[in-house]
């Protein structure tokens, strides 16, 4: 386990009360942890907005009962603070707030049945450091499908190094 923190970092929480981490698998080519942030915006291919930031855990592990993908992509953050978490449907993207969890065994794409969209939350970040691009927080959620089944995404912990969106539009992790 610190293997993997030292290379990714933390990220977990509890769906309706089970532990969710994000795991490499598929030969290792999951990345379990995924984060972005674009501080000026872009106008390239995304157009990602000013303050945009996605942090991502994956769990491939296609054989645990929730195993699937927990992401949180919120615009306007620009350090530390409260954000409310929401699922918002919009033309790009990339231009909105969308949090939510997809259960990989049930997830349809043409149907989007496995997907647990957030209706409330909040992501509370606690440490925003812009020049080691590392932040820290906590978030929780909940969540409904299309169906109206609902998940509860709580006791979210993350404490990661982000990737920098620049204005051009290429991400830079160095």
């Amino acid at each position: 386990m610190k293997d993997f923190e030292a290379k990714w970092g933390t990220f977990k929480c509890k769906i309706n009360g089970k532990e969710f981490q994000p795991s490499t698998t598929l030969g290792g080519n999951v990345s379990p942890i995924n984060v972005s942030y674009c501080p000026t915006g872009s106008q390239r291919y995304f157009n990602y907005p000013q303050g945009y930031l996605s942090i991502q855990g994956i769990d491939a592990r296609y054989s645990l009962d929730i195993a699937g993908d927990v992401c949180i992509q919120k615009i306007g953050v620009f350090g530390v603070g409260e954000y409310p978490l929401t699922y918002q449907e919009c033309e790009n993207f990339y231009s909105c707030d969308a949090s939510w969890y997809y259960k990989s065994n049930e997830w349809d794409n043409s149907t989007k049945e496995g997907n647990y969209y957030a209706e409330s939350g909040k992501i509370i970040i606690t440490e925003f450091d812009t020049i080691a691009r590392k932040i820290s927080g906590t978030f929780y959620f909940d969540a409904k499908d299309i169906k109206g089944n609902k998940k509860k995404i709580t006791n979210g912990v993350f404490n990661v190094k982000y990737g920098l969106i620049k204005s051009d539009g290429t991400l830079t992790t160095e």
